[in-house]
């Protein structure tokens, strides 16, 4: 499985799904429930960002069915908001509901980290559904347990640049801003910059993108998409591999951008962005 993993976060997609799917069947073969549980719920992440929901919905049921009589009641939970997550994406109008029963348990057992980001993809389910103010509720709600908790910089940025992306969908350009500069400077400060710190950077880069746009200047919300894309790295030459719920926002941006500038001049501004190195992006974005 520790291929596979190593693999998808080199962006080698199709040899981590081979190498997941051979985790799977040699787990089942040796009835380790655990290993195979963890090599499902991995292999559930690359269909789902591709967009195969059935597929990826019946990889998280059989992990489930497999931890479940494990008592692992935490991996329990986190499963169940994964695929009342991964139902929403499908359509299903119950998947929300299995978030929020999912959360109701990780709170049960104190699990506060599954809490948190089990609110964090709830409000952005919710956002996707356009219910700005239960986006709103669930991104504030996460944050709180967040801080209490003193998670990390990378962790705390997440319902951050929600809060931040749902200012702007509410017309709100300045508190946008303030708070996508919030979560870039958080990440920033910290001892070292991975890749989980710059692909979070990217989300902001283009939450400011949004801003942006929203405020008439296409221009600059072009440069920073470009900026953002750069900040992805190996990540953006493979599209897919963006979850659709970053991709919602790249794709809005993107549209609202290209919109007003003509495709030959977002393409231009695009690829300035694209030239900028991460001190440029703090710097500008300071």
């Amino acid at each position: 499985m520790f291929l596979g993993v190593i693999d998808s976060m080199a962006g080698r997609y199709a040899e981590a799904e081979a190498n997941l799917t051979a985790a799977v069947e040699r787990s089942r073969e040796s009835g380790d429930r655990w290993a195979l549980a963890q090599a499902l719920a991995r292999l559930a992440e690359l269909t789902e960002d591709r967009g195969d929901y059935d597929h990826a919905g019946a990889a998280l049921l059989e992990a489930l069915d497999q931890v479940e009589p494990l008592d692992a009641r935490e991996d329990v939970a986190w499963l169940r908001i994964r695929l009342g997550v991964v139902r929403s994406l499908a359509g299903d109008e119950r998947g929300p509901e299995q978030i929020a029963a999912g959360i109701d348990q990780a709170r049960d057992i104190g699990s506060t980290e599954a809490a948190s980001m089990g609110l964090y993809y709830g409000a952005a389910i919710a956002r996707r559904r356009g219910d700005l103010a239960a986006a709103r509720r669930g991104y504030e709600e996460a944050q709180s347990i967040m801080e209490a908790m003193e998670a990390n910089a990378w962790f705390r940025a997440y319902p951050v640049i929600g809060l931040g992306f749902v200012a702007e969908l509410e017309g709100d350009v300045e508190r946008a801003e303030a708070c996508h500069r919030q979560a870039l400077r958080a990440l920033a400060e910290e001892p070292a910059i991975g890749a989980w710190n710059r692909m979070l950077m990217a989300d902001a880069v283009e939450g400011l993108a949004g801003a942006a746009a929203a405020a008439g200047r296409a221009e600059r919300a072009a440069e920073l998409l470009g900026a953002a894309a750069t900040l992805r790295g190996h990540i953006t030459k493979y599209p897919n591999r963006v979850s659709i719920l970053q991709r919602m926002d790249i794709e809005r941006v993107s549209a609202a951008a290209r919109g007003q500038l003509g495709v030959e001049r977002f393409e231009r501004a695009r690829r300035r962005g694209e030239a900028v190195t991460l001190e440029d992006v703090l710097r500008a974005t300071a």
